[in-house]
C-alpha cells in the first residue's frame, strides 16, 4: 500500500585540513537525488529527504519527494 520514508543526514568535520574525498557532498547515491554527484562540496551539511508512494490502479502507482540542505561555506 502506502509508503512514507524519511531520511535525515547530519555530516560534519571539525577544523583543519580534510581530504576532498572526505568532505560533504551533495548529489550522490544517499543526498538530494536529482543533483548531479559532487554538485557542492562542502566540510558540513545537513540534509532531510522525504517520499511518499502511493498506489493508483493495477500495476500503476505514484510518488513524490522533496529535499533540503543545509551546507557550511567556510
Amino acid at each position: 500500500g502506502h509508503v512514507l520514508g524519511a531520511q535525515f543526514v547530519l555530516f560534519a568535520h571539525g577544523d583543519g585540513l580534510i581530504p576532498i574525498n572526505q568532505e560533504a557532498v551533495v548529489g550522490n547515491s544517499t543526498t538530494m537525488r536529482g543533483y548531479e554527484m559532487g554538485r557542492y562540496v562542502e566540510r558540513s551539511l545537513a540534509t532531510a529527504q522525504v517520499e511518499y508512494r502511493t498506489p493508483f490502479r493495477g500495476a500503476l502507482g505514484a510518488a513524490a519527494f522533496a529535499g533540503v540542505t543545509l551546507l557550511n561555506y567556510d
